[in-house]
């Protein structure tokens, strides 16, 4: 669900970029509103499901994309955490 977030909004910017002029302004507009509309109803729902879990180091949502690199018993994943973005934002201030 969290990579869907940045997708929605590309996935509507390639719709207009390439059907932008056989369309109507009208339906260009409503591609790009409803991508946007799209992603907040997701960020939305992800952050809905962070606050339903207790407050502390285990309050992370992580989803796994696909593995990376899988080697025997190693196993090195791609996936999206919300907590390795809040500790960024925090050493970011």
């Amino acid at each position: 669900m969290l990579s869907l977030i940045p997708l929605l909004p590309f996935t509507g910017f390639l719709i207009n970029a390439t059907l932008g002029r056989r369309l109507t302004k009208g339906v260009s507009g409503a591609v790009a509103c409803l991508a946007m509309l799209g992603a907040f109803g997701l960020s939305a729902a992800a952050a809905m499901r962070l606050l339903a879990i207790e407050p502390g180091p285990g309050r992370v949502i992580d989803e796994r994309l696909y593995t990376w690199i899988a080697a025997g018993s190693f196993h090195c994943y791609s996936s999206h955490s919300t907590l390795q973005a809040a500790r960024k934002i925090t050493h970011t201030l």
